[in-house]
């Protein structure tokens, strides 16, 4: 059981450069938000594997590179204006 606190609890993702040549990422996480994904993940698809689970609750996963993508992109930047036409068409739907 987590009994950690928020500042506590950790998501960590670990590649080698060995790793990366075997398509192989290497996560661990104490964080029950992250570990409810990560779960969910697995049972949709393959290429994930827990190979371990703490006595605190974290848990060590292996996961082929093929099987996830991980992407790292800035925040959409969106003006107000362009905020407000974007709400139009539901409003009329919303009547």
């Amino acid at each position: 059981m987590n009994n950690l606190s928020r500042s506590e609890q950790e998501t960590h993702f670990n590649q080698t450069a060995e790793d990366r040549i075997n398509g192989i990422l290497h996560i661990y996480s104490d964080d029950p938000a992250w570990l409810k994904k990560i779960d969910a993940l697995a049972q949709k698809s393959g290429g994930i594997e827990c190979v371990g689970v703490e006595s605190h609750g974290g848990k060590h996963y292996r996961v082929e590179t093929s099987a996830v993508t991980l992407s790292l992109r800035p925040k959409r930047k969106v003006s107000d204006a362009t905020r407000e036409r974007m709400r139009e068409p539901r409003k009329r739907q919303l009547g």
